[in-house]
């Protein structure tokens, strides 16, 4: 392999991981609000710096 074909599978090989990371929490992070939503409901939660309702 030449430094071009090592240099394009490692830039392959980096932009899948990153592409498969943001697609996996773009998915995982809308499901944990919902279950934090359900699990929250009619309690009303102080923290430092917001109200969460």
């Amino acid at each position: 392999m030449t430094t071009s074909k090592i240099g394009n599978t490692f830039t392959a090989i980096v932009c899948t991981v990153l592409f498969s990371a943001t697609c996996v929490l773009s998915a995982v992070g809308p499901a944990q609000a919902a279950d934090t939503a359900k699990t929250n409901a009619g309690v009303v939660t102080v923290s430092a710096d917001r109200i969460y309702a």
